[in-house]
């Protein structure tokens, strides 16, 4: 099954992600391992599941996974603050 994302269904999922916090994500702990964790979440009745791929450090890349595509959202860092996503397309 091939599945095609339009530029304008990608802008508005980094627009629905962006600033996104973390802890509003529910993890998918059966298809997740170390450092690559998927999520999932619904806005606007659009169901979004996430891989989040993070280093050892602070920073983890969010993907928007559709089928077998990945397609970068934005980042997040951990600090003092709440963890959240910032877009990509800043």
């Amino acid at each position: 099954m091939e599945y095609f994302i339009s530029l304008k269904q990608y802008k508005k999922a980094i627009k629905d992600l962006n600033g996104l916090s973390v802890e509003k994500l529910e993890h998918n702990k059966k298809d997740s391992s170390y450092n690559y964790n998927y999520y999932k979440i619904t806005i606007n009745s659009i169901h979004y599941k996430l891989l989040g791929c993070s280093d050892d450090d602070t920073e983890t890349e969010w993907y928007w996974v559709n089928g077998n595509c990945l397609l970068l959202i934005g980042y997040s860092y951990i600090n003092e603050h709440r963890e959240k996503i910032d877009s990509s397309m800043q």
